[in-house]
């Protein structure tokens, strides 16, 4: 048990399934949460099922139901945030905020919520973390980081609870644009090598259904082979590339093609995007 009363404001798919899996892990118990979402039918469902939580319809309204030890998950959107902000931010008092929202830096939040992030009394420490999409699965990667006023022990905390859903690295904010680059964007660019590996099937003759299948299961079963046995991609592309064989011919193609070159590309022009939405 973490200790620590959490209220969700925006428990949409990620702010969901961070929920859920600190409860399924056990980090915090049914109790210990409370979700402000302002639809009726959904404050029911969290309302009920195996692992029932309360819910409440304003953000003012979950914040003020914390104790002074309490953390505000910021979940929203990051272009409601100011409203949501303005709502809470006399009910903070000095309680850990953790934001997944892209594009808002530590100090924005903490000047929005009414304080200046220096760790003073009364001051809102703010988190930052960054989740990829797979964290929806239990099998996601974040990036976590303190910013001015933040403890050890309030990046301790929330590392242990985003580790529930995944791997975590720390990082200095300055390079979460490369983060989000890599990991953040990177089940954008695995899904369309899966997408032209199926297509590259169907040209050479396999049904489409079926060349689906293969596309799919291979990556789910390398990533798995990666999981099991944490020697790096390279040992084991090597391992599955006997000397002039049938993977030594489609490398030489990929390689000829400067596929590295490809996603080097990819990764700081989205790194770039990041940046500019920024500001």
């Amino acid at each position: 048990m973490m200790q620590k009363r959490l209220a969700v404001l925006g428990a949409g798919n990620m702010g969901g399934a961070i929920v859920r899996g600190a409860l399924a892990a056990g980090l915090l118990q049914p109790g210990e949460v409370v979700v402000a979402d302002p639809d009726e039918a959904k404050r029911g469902v969290w309302r009920s099922g195996p692992s029932p939580v309360d819910a409440v319809g304003t953000a003012a309204e979950a914040v003020g139901m914390l104790g002074a030890d309490g953390v505000v998950l910021l979940a929203t959107k990051p272009q409601v945030f100011g409203t949501v902000a303005a709502e809470v931010a006399g009910k903070m008092g000095g309680k850990m905020a953790v934001s997944i929202m892209a594009g808002k830096p530590t100090g924005v939040i903490a000047a929005a919520l009414g304080g200046d992030g220096g760790g003073g009394v009364g001051s809102v420490r703010v988190v930052r973390v960054m989740p990829n999409l797979a964290v929806l699965t239990g099998r996601g990667m974040s990036a976590v980081c303190g910013g001015q006023g933040a403890t050890a022990a309030d990046v301790a905390w929330v590392t242990r609870l985003f580790g529930s859903l995944g791997a975590v690295v720390e990082l200095p904010e300055d390079l979460f644009d490369a983060f989000t680059a890599v990991a953040g964007s990177g089940p954008g660019y695995v899904c369309l090598v899966v997408e032209a590996l199926a297509a590259a099937g169907e040209r050479v003759g396999l049904p489409g259904p079926v060349a689906r299948q293969m596309a799919e299961q291979t990556l789910i079963g390398t990533g798995s082979l990666l999981e099991r046995e944490a020697v790096g991609a390279a040992v084991w592309r090597e391992r599955v590339t006997s000397p002039g064989g049938t993977t030594a011919a489609g490398l030489r193609v990929l390689e000829g093609a400067d596929v590295r070159g490809v996603f080097a590309r990819a990764v700081e022009a989205a790194r770039d995007r990041g940046r500019e939405l920024a500001g």
